[in-house]
């Protein structure tokens, strides 16, 4: 890894709210803009999205003419060191994990108060955008996707890696294709061995994960593992296979969303699918169990079940 430094960045941003443990963003941050050099080798070319952590930006290596990604830190986030810490957390569990079906990380940027990740670019956008129109993939299509982050988790669990950020917004596309989905967004990825049972009231519920796929044990502060990542892999299955969850998060407020997730029971994803076959539909129920121990109890477990059926 090379930390650098940053040259030619943008404008202060407008303030933003912040959590009650942020103050103002330090002197000197300022903002990524399009057409600004980062580090004198990437240009800013546009604006992809924002999240929870900060903004995404597509940008132009100058010298092999390569698009990358730029992930830029909210700014309201740099007071807080609990927060900045998850931010280039990132970077360190990418480069650890250095798997085919990861996002790669390029390099870790700090400068004019604030920190980037460069890391390479998918221009086949993510699970997430090919869902919007609640159209199920094929089941074929939905296991290839699923088979591939479990090889993820199975990595994953080997540097004991916990992501809880699973969900189809996450799951990015090298191509138009489906063949080469990747795991992104590290963000909130923990070594189990610096994970307490945090609370998303503890870090504000913006950043602790995406409400309609986080795991009871989240919701709860409750320990988690690598099942916690399993039961967000089930949710984002049975939204592959359904085209919706088995709660509807449009017609329920947050409050109830969370009593739907704390609920033990689940509509079976087959209601909406009458063609899923019986044994992915006992395993995607298994997947998304309230109770972490009647969940599989390992990536592997999983993808045992979908060899055996296949």
């Amino acid at each position: 890894m090379r930390l650098s430094t940053t040259q030619g960045l943008g404008d202060e941003p407008p303030e933003t709210n912040a959590a009650s443990s942020v103050r103002k963003k330090p002197d000197g941050a300022k903002k990524v803009n399009i057409g600004e050099w980062i580090d004198g080798r990437y240009i800013i070319e546009e604006r992809i999205g924002a999240g929870g952590f900060g903004t995404v930006w597509k940008a132009v290596e100058s010298k092999r003419e390569e698009f990358v990604a730029v992930k830029e830190v909210r700014h309201k986030w740099l007071n807080s060191p609990k927060m900045l810490n998850y931010f280039k957390n990132e970077f360190k569990v990418l480069e650890r994990l250095s798997h085919e079906s990861t996002v790669c990380p390029i390099d870790l940027v700090r400068g004019n108060g604030t920190y980037l990740i460069i890391m390479e670019y998918l221009c086949g956008g993510s699970l997430s955008q090919r869902l919007r129109h609640s159209e199920p993939l094929e089941i074929s299509t939905a296991l290839l996707i699923t088979v591939r982050m479990l090889d993820v988790l199975k990595a994953c669990s080997r540097l004991k890696i916990i992501h809880r950020d699973i969900k189809p917004s996450n799951i990015l596309f090298a191509d138009k294709s489906f063949e080469q989905p990747k795991l992104g967004d590290f963000g909130l990825a923990c070594f189990k061995s610096e994970l307490l049972a945090l609370s998303p009231r503890a870090i504000g519920s913006e950043i602790a994960g995406t409400l309609t796929y986080m795991s009871p044990e989240q919701l709860n502060g409750k320990k988690l593992s690598v099942k916690t990542d399993i039961y967000s892999l089930g949710m984002t299955l049975y939204k592959m296979l359904t085209g919706r969850l088995f709660f509807d998060p449009e017609l329920l407020s947050r409050a109830g969303i969370k009593r739907a997730i704390l609920r033990p029971f689940r509509e079976h994803p087959g209601r909406y699918r009458p063609d899923l076959p019986y044994w992915l539909d006992e395993l995607v129920m298994n997947m998304i169990s309230v109770e972490p121990r009647k969940r599989p109890g390992d990536p592997q477990a999983v993808l045992d079940v979908i060899e055996r059926n296949s």
